[in-house]
């Protein structure tokens, strides 16, 4: 049965997308990865290749707070006499839930709320269920985004749920196709990218599971060796190591993990591709794939005071710790593979409850533990290799007719696949036909196309979208051939440094802010010198024009007190920040700039009122640790007064004030 219904659940407001374009380059931390002398040259080929270097023409969402509500979100529902899954199309097509009727158990880590928190590419990511991450390193861009969802049914009777979307920077197509049988114990989901384009491009892809992380938790993979990451000097170092024993503690116990972690497992061309976690019973959840989904991971936060917080700070102190066990198209997320030209790469995935016996799961030897989920699986499917079992299981996707539609996506794949019309090229899908009728974000695009004039805007008016590609490059380009503007040129030179073309892009911000003064290129002007560290002076200056022509503007501000803090000018800094409105000077990342600066000018008392137990960034990214910095440089220069050294204040520091728990966000 598949039915269309509502889950409500306390949840943060999303929040405005912000308008400012990504052209910070220096939170991509893998473009230094390297490799270890154990992992061989075959397999290092495409580590550190394909890497992004910026997410437009995508606007992040980092909008949003901590303050949650009561909210409705539109899902899809999947259910027999088995198991029960709901999809949220809403949240990037995240499997929320699925929920084992024979056990009354949930096969998932479910979260119970709806918190973003600062993960992902564009920011904005949250825990729980199971999300399909397409493109990238760094989840996908719809992580927080509305896919397209329709029921479809094929040519034999079969119905399943068809979720899709266009992806701007790959230039790909993409769609996550959902089936589950009446008489089924087992979930499936086809996953299929299509590249109909006439050039190779770079991928990537890994469907991410959230599972709960008891003592006794297990992971079993059919594999004795690991890729995993380790840190030094800066770089992020790809070895490889023994699984489950690099040490002497059974690492396929999370709980015997101190630290955050990836292990990348390796598993034997020749096995059958699965991961799963068991609990102290043997029960648990099993996930297989066919062969094309090489990779399995496992990712904890580990044990430490950080990893306990990040668990709660994502969701709910009584929602307990998760782990994440992982399926991927290469062996480690450090990757990223040639997809070709023209071509199409399509598999099967499954997600079932496994219950074994408890002895043989939680055996010493690994082995045992491996023969263990291989005996069940082969029992799921009737003794059949997963990739030979799973090939005929999936109805028709490509002779199809929706039946019903859920909900709509965005109307970049309908305005691509204008594009490619014009230029006598493919379309971008043969699965997905239906793109929708476009939006107001593409509409002026769309104008663009057919005038061959760019739509002008208002300095003060707020950017919604940007577009990335040569095509667009050449529109906008002609478009000043008619008559030159500023917003022409503000989107010409956002679209010239997503090509690479970063001095172009950096000389049409400024015809842009010469032509009308606007805050927008002001401020990419000045984020453009700080990223290359010219003329510190002027981006400060830049800044602070930009945030003085829209003063209530969030984006803006905080963009100014962080480039203000950076270039040391700490008096300004305060002085800006306490001339914004108080909603404004109130955001957490403001206050943590001008804490900063407080601190760095001795004005301690006020520093402290800021950096206490009460302070909180709702933005606090992944493995940042500026708000645990502000904490020690405030608490060292308190000890310095009391007459400590420097060094003595440094030693001394954390045993004498000890970072609290609702500030610590060390994954270490």
């Amino acid at each position: 049965m598949i039915r269309f219904e509502q889950m409500e659940l306390p949840a943060a407001e999303l929040g405005p997308e912000n308008p400012l374009p990504d052209l910070s380059r220096k939170r991509f931390v893998s473009f230094n990865v390297k490799s270890s002398e154990r992992v061989s040259a075959e397999e290092a080929s495409f580590i550190g290749k394909g890497m992004v270097k910026t997410m437009i023409p995508y606007l992040k969402q980092d909008g949003y707070d901590r303050q949650k509500t009561m909210k409705k979100f539109d899902t899809v529902v999947l259910e027999n006499d088995y198991l029960k899954a709901v999809f949220v199309p809403a949240l990037g097509g995240r499997l929320w839930q699925l929920y084992d009727k024979e056990k009354n158990q949930d096969l998932l880590y479910t979260n119970p709320v709806f918190q973003p928190c600062n993960l992902a590419l564009r920011n904005a990511w949250f825990s729980g269920g199971v999300e399909f991450n397409l493109g990238m390193q760094g989840h996908t861009p719809f992580t927080c985004s509305q896919l397209f969802c329709e029921k479809r049914r094929d040519k034999d009777g079969k119905e399943f749920v068809c979720m899709f979307e266009y992806e701007r920077i790959r230039g790909v197509a993409y769609s996550v196709n959902i089936y589950l049988p009446e008489d089924s114990k087992v979930l499936y989901v086809k996953n299929v990218i299509e590249n109909t384009k006439d050039e190779d491009c770079y991928m990537y892809w890994w469907t991410n599971m959230a599972v709960p992380e008891t003592p006794n938790t297990r992971v079993i993979v059919p594999a004795v060796k690991s890729f995993v990451n380790k840190y030094k000097d800066g770089e992020t170092i790809i070895d490889k190591v023994d699984v489950p024993y690099e040490t002497e503690a059974d690492s396929s116990y999370s709980i015997n993990i101190p630290h955050a972690i990836d292990y990348f497992f390796d598993i034997p061309t020749e096995e059958n591709k699965w991961i799963t976690a068991v609990d102290k019973d043997g029960y648990g959840l099993l996930h297989y794939s066919q062969d094309v989904l090489i990779g399995r991971k496992l990712f904890v936060w580990g044990q430490g005071q950080g990893g306990r917080h990040w668990n709660e700070y994502l969701s709910t102190k009584e929602a307990g710790p998760y782990i994440e066990i992982q399926a991927g198209l290469a062996h480690t997320q450090y990757e990223h593979f040639i997809m070709e030209k023209n071509s199409t790469i399509e598999w099967v995935e499954a997600f079932t409850a496994i219950q074994g016996e408890p002895s043989k799961l939680h055996d010493k030897d690994w082995s045992v533990a491996i023969k263990e989920v291989n005996r069940l699986l082969l029992e799921q499917t009737g003794g059949k290799k997963a990739e030979e079992a799973l090939t005929p299981v999936f109805p028709d996707v490509y002779h199809a007719d929706c039946t019903e539609r859920l909900c709509e996506g965005s109307g970049w794949g309908r305005l691509e696949n204008l594009v490619r019309a014009q230029l006598g090229t493919a379309s971008i899908s043969r699965v997905c036909n239906d793109w929708g009728n476009g939006t107001t974000q593409t509409d002026r695009w769309e104008h663009l196309m057919q005038t061959g004039l760019f739509e002008e805007e208002q300095p003060l008016h707020i950017p919604d979208s940007y577009i990335n590609g040569h095509y667009w490059i050449d529109l906008l380009e002609n478009s000043l051939e008619n008559g030159e503007h500023f917003t022409t040129y503000l989107q010409l030179g956002t679209a010239l440094f997503e090509a690479g073309e970063e001095q172009n892009a950096y000389e049409m911000w400024k015809k842009s802010a010469e032509l009308q003064p606007n805050p927008w290129a002001l401020r990419n002007m000045a984020a453009w010198l700080m990223e290359e560290g010219h003329d510190l002076e002027a981006a400060a200056d830049y800044s602070v024009q930009a945030l003085e022509m829209l003063p209530d503007n969030r984006h803006l501000a905080i963009d100014c007190s962080k480039i203000l803090m950076e270039v040391g000018q700490n008096e300004r800094l305060i002085q800006v920040v306490e001339a914004l409105p108080a909603q404004v000077q109130a955001l957490g990342r403001v206050q943590l700039a001008k804490a900063m600066a407080l601190i760095a000018l001795d004005r301690l008392e006020e520093a402290a009122e800021l950096i206490n137990t009460d302070y909180v960034l709702p933005d606090v990214q992944e493995g940042e640790i500026s708000v645990s910095a502000a904490w020690i440089a405030l608490h060292e220069k308190l000890l310095m007064r009391e007459g400590l050294s420097e060094k003595e204040a440094k030693e001394q520091v954390l045993e004498r004030y000890p970072i609290p728990y609702v500030l610590d966000f060390r994954m270490g």
